[in-house]
């Protein structure tokens, strides 16, 4: 299952994502890591390595696995046993700035060559877009990548130059689609679209805290799909896919706009209950249960019938676990949901 999510995470036509243990060694890589096998326990030892075991926050680049300058960043799991690493090379990165500034640099040239014979009128009409579009790869090295210039302002330019600052707005459009991309799949889970559990530790946790600071009560439900080990023994994996699909759809349908989503691993999901209290969020829970054993996943070929236990905890101002509001919750709602399960599964319980 993990080397089938890998695949998932390949981004751009250098960008691959690696799997490490706590020793640096590789466990596995993304898609984009031809014959990725062969790479399976043999130790990482480049620069993000070193700063992940040293918490370094730097966003330098470095010489990659492959021996090329790349820009990564790093991930450890809860626990530090197992680290992610995403790498994408500085080529890949500047590659469309790098095009755009040498067809910048060609077209000045052709014009210089072009324009000696009445080289004061023509330097007026070229200066100013030349200066635009200089300007323009500057602000998007620095990370607006939705710059854009306006048309308006050099309508008296030539039209190659024209040309060339409506390409620049095109792809300056696009880059910022694909960084865009970029960042709502870093928060979204792709086996089940919906929201990731970074996702709930960021934006979750901020709306919790407005929650939090205009005096309302909120809960979290750590939600659990029973014996689902034994649903991908005995119909394969890939229904388990297709379950969890199924059961993340009916979470999302029925939780209320209040209630925010999302995968937090494996077949547990997190439910974070806005302006509700802790009986709200029972009511709430007992229907998403009632509703998982009414609607069992179906195909033309197999019928999974399913049940789910479900913890709940509501805020407290005093935390037990963790430095987080958010992260106290969700280790009291753990608690209450491991009870649910060694209570016989298929029932709610709440953090006492």
């Amino acid at each position: 299952m993990l080397n089938s999510l890998m695949k998932q995470l390949s981004f751009g036509e250098t960008g691959e994502v690696y799997v490490l243990d706590s020793e640096g060694y590789i466990v596995t890589a993304s898609s984009n890591t031809s014959k990725s096998e062969e790479f399976v326990n043999v130790p990482m030892k480049t620069e993000i390595i070193q700063r992940a075991k040293t918490g370094s926050t730097s966003n330098d680049s470095y010489i990659g696995f492959r021996g090329e300058r790349v820009y990564g960043q790093y991930k450890w799991s809860k626990g530090k046993n197992w680290v992610v690493v995403g790498e994408i090379t500085q080529r890949e990165v500047f590659q469309k700035l790098n095009q755009l500034s040498a067809a910048i640099i060609i077209i000045s040239l052709i014009a210089l060559i072009l324009s000696i014979g009445a080289a004061v009128t023509i330097a007026s009409r070229i200066e100013r877009p030349i200066r635009y579009l200089l300007r323009g790869t500057k602000i998007i090295q620095n990370g607006n990548y939705d710059y854009q210039i306006d048309a308006d302002k050099i309508r008296m330019a030539p039209i190659e130059l024209r040309q060339l600052v409506n390409t620049f707005n095109i792809m300056s459009d696009k880059l910022k689609k694909n960084i865009s991309l970029l960042e709502h799949s870093a928060l979204v889970d792709q086996l089940t679209e919906i929201h990731n559990r970074r996702y709930m530790m960021q934006e979750g946790n901020k709306q919790l805290q407005a929650c939090i600071a205009a005096g309302q009560m909120s809960s979290v439900m750590m939600f659990d799909i029973d014996h689902f080990k034994k649903i991908n023994d005995t119909y394969g994996h890939l229904v388990g896919d297709r379950v969890l699909h199924h059961v993340a759809s009916i979470l999302q349908r029925h939780s209320g706009t209040d209630t925010i989503v999302a995968r937090y691993g494996g077949e547990e999901f997190i439910l974070l209950a806005l302006r509700k209290n802790a009986q709200e969020s029972v009511s709430l829970a007992e229907d998403l249960r009632r509703r998982i054993m009414e609607e069992p996943y179906s195909d033309e070929q197999v019928t999974v019938r399913l049940t789910a236990s479900i913890g709940i905890a509501e805020y407290s101002p005093t935390l037990e676990f963790g430095t987080m509001v958010l992260e106290d919750m969700v280790s009291r709602a753990d608690h209450a949901l491991y009870r649910a399960k060694s209570g016989g599964r298929n029932r709610v319980e709440l953090d006492r």
